[in-house]
């Protein structure tokens, strides 16, 4: 999603600042009234459930706030929940979230505009992504780091008998980005919050 939004990070670190001043009203408030639509994988005699809305509805909607706060050109919902959301969520939802959200905060965004709280907001982010710049290999460099590579993957599989396969060069223990989650027939059967994935 953020990668499909190319904000500034100076954006996303509001939007980060936005989603961390919501108190715990808000989860409340949010789980007994958002707008629900039925999963693609639903029964049709199933109620829909608040459990099937993706968390990620709460980014989406933290990140338009902070655009509509910073920049003045303004687009409308449909186009942010088919551009950043990949329509998983319908704009009654994103626009309730949106809602609910400045509610929560006092309808105040300016005092988080702030140039130190988003400079803090900034460094925890990095922080938390561990950003590095990745080191660019020339070619004669990279063919002796595949010799390396292969060396190392050999003596392993000397010492355990299987194979791992080659490793990824580059971000080390970086996580992995993973896009925005899709509607798709899970096999495991998911119970509601506070319960095992087999209902017990």
């Amino acid at each position: 999603m953020l990668s499909r939004a190319n904000l500034p990070l100076e954006t996303i670190a509001l939007a980060v600042c936005i989603l961390d001043s919501l108190d715990s009203r808000f989860a409340s408030c949010f789980r007994k009234n958002c707008p629900l639509t039925p999963s693609p994988q639903s029964s049709p005699y199933t109620e829909p459930d608040i459990d099937a809305v993706h968390p990620e509805l709460l980014i989406l909607a933290a990140l338009i706030l902070a655009v509509k706060f910073v920049d003045d050109a303004q687009v409308n919902t449909g186009w942010h929940v088919r551009e950043w959301g990949m329509n998983l969520w319908t704009c009654a939802q994103v626009n309730f979230c949106q809602t609910t959200i400045m509610e929560n905060i006092g309808w105040r965004l300016k005092p988080l505009w702030e140039e130190q709280i988003i400079a803090e907001a900034l460094r925890d982010m990095n922080i938390a992504g561990r950003q590095f710049d990745p080191v660019i290999y020339v070619e004669e460099d990279w063919e002796l780091l595949q010799r390396e590579e292969d060396k190392i993957s050999g003596d392993k599989l000397m010492l355990t008998g299987l194979s791992t396969g080659k490793a990824v060069l580059g971000f080390g223990d970086m996580i992995t980005p993973i896009d925005t989650p899709r509607d798709e027939p899970q096999s495991l059967n998911y119970g509601r919050l506070g319960e095992s994935a087999d209902g017990i």
